[in-house]
């Protein structure tokens, strides 16, 4: 197990800066599993299995308890498993590289082919409509679409709008317009049944096919090489509502949880070797939250606010928590702040007061601040000195606006020996 905390500056391209002395929130790893191929692309099921596109290995299933994955089946047809989708139905799609398209049935720890079709060139990625309608980003042939009967395929349109660039992403939004990422464009289509309509598309992006996503709001999340861009529709058209550049490194995959968390994976460059990062959305702004390196990661899916998996190529999968940072002792001496902790506001989400505790090892003189995810002071809860023990401050938010905000409290021992430490967590305001 490693948890690993960073500093960084986060720079919103035209708009404010945030600055922190420490990452508020980390990555620990909890469990993983190699077994061998190369980790591409993984969903969770309605029946709560893992499922994993693992390159030339072919498909995978686990299941993970929280300590520890199971492997519980495997099939190879060939091909190179790029990514894999589930229909409602639970028949499962796989996105097979040069050996196309693949369904097939999962039941009692085993897999059975059901259909396989081959449209040419090189099957990137899959994604099902609500009525069952496969849509298949098929490298540089473009975008597919198919009906399934349950034994067999049938190709119902065909686009390819940009024939030198790999159609690498395909995802579905909320209200049904297909989006499609290539290596430098972004691409939104309606689907009518039997044809595409394009609708918008920018070809200012480099290296698009990094991933796409939507937020609990609709918005619309496109990763890239060096950025996070954020969405919003307008009809037919795109508003670009925020951007943040930050890292160096190949985004391959995101996940947003409900209360937009966005968790990206990707392979970074020889400069800068990390690979999981967490960003807040709240709003029109892109917040940078925590960052994890040492591995080359290609998807990543939310169990939880504070669980994901990552599929980490040639390192398999891993399971890791995303949490409050952590203080560590930073005084042998004295040992403080061996028992500094700053625990989550209850209630949470609140409106509009709540109420922060705290405890300390030894007398402390504490400062304890709200801020927005602009990284600007909204309120200053504390400033005094305070003996070892536990403490509680009520925190009346009447004055703020609805939104995500951190409480960051700062300790630094009364006797003058020792660092000052901090440590930060969220809460949700809603009016």
């Amino acid at each position: 197990m490693r948890t690993l905390n960073y500093l960084f500056i986060t720079v919103l391209l035209g708009f404010n800066v945030a600055a922190y002395a420490q990452l508020p929130y980390e990555f620990t790893q909890l469990a993983s599993i190699n077994d061998g191929g190369e980790a591409n692309d993984l969903i969770v099921t309605g029946g709560s299995t893992l499922l994993l596109a693992n390159g030339a290995d072919g498909l995978r299933a686990y299941t993970f308890d929280g300590s520890s994955f199971t492997n519980l089946a495997h099939i190879n047809d060939g091909g190179s498993a790029r990514s894999v989708a589930e229909s409602s139905d639970g028949t499962i799609f796989l996105a097979n590289g040069d050996d196309g398209l693949r369904a097939y049935s999962y039941d009692d720890g085993s897999f059975t082919n059901l259909a396989h079709i081959n449209g040419g060139d090189n099957a990137m990625d899959v994604a099902i409509s609500s009525d069952g309608t496969v849509f298949l980003a098929n490298g540089e042939d473009g975008l597919r679409a198919y009906n399934y009967n349950g034994s067999s395929f049938e190709e119902i349109a065909h686009v390819d709008d940009d024939d030198e660039w790999e159609s690498r992403r395909v995802a579905i939004h909320p209200d049904g317009t297909i989006f499609l990422a290539n290596f430098f464009g972004f691409w939104a289509y309606e689907f009518t049944g039997n044809a595409f309509t394009g609708i918008w598309n920018s070809e200012e992006h480099e290296g698009a096919s990094g991933g796409i996503a939507f937020g609990t709001d609709s918005t619309i999340f496109l990763s890239e090489w060096s950025a996070l861009y954020s969405y919003k529709k307008n009809g037919n058209s795109m508003v670009l509502v925020d951007q943040i550049s930050q890292w160096d490194f190949f985004p391959f995959g995101m996940a947003v949880t409900p209360m937009n968390t966005i968790f990206i994976a990707g392979i970074a460059s020889p400069f800068n070797a990390w690979g999981v990062a967490a960003l807040v959305a709240d709003g029109d702004s892109l917040i940078l939250t925590a960052q994890l390196d040492g591995y080359d990661s290609r998807a990543v899916i939310s169990l939880s606010e504070d669980t994901l998996i990552v599929a980490s190529g040639p390192d398999g999968i891993i399971a890791y928590t995303y949490t409050p940072s952590t203080t560590t002792v930073v005084d042998k001496e004295t040992g403080f702040p061996s028992l500094f902790e700053l625990l989550q506001n209850y209630p949470n989400p609140f409106n509009p007061a709540t109420t922060i505790e705290f405890s300390l090892s030894q007398n402390a003189f504490v400062t304890l601040k709200a801020y927005n995810l602009l990284g600007e002071e909204a309120a200053t809860l504390l400033e005094a000195h305070k003996p070892a023990g536990q403490h509680a401050v009520n925190f009346d938010a009447s004055e703020l606006s609805s939104g995500i905000y951190y409480y960051t409290l700062t300790a630094a021992p009364s006797t003058g020996s020792g660092q000052a430490v901090k440590q930060s967590r969220k809460m949700v305001l809603i009016r």
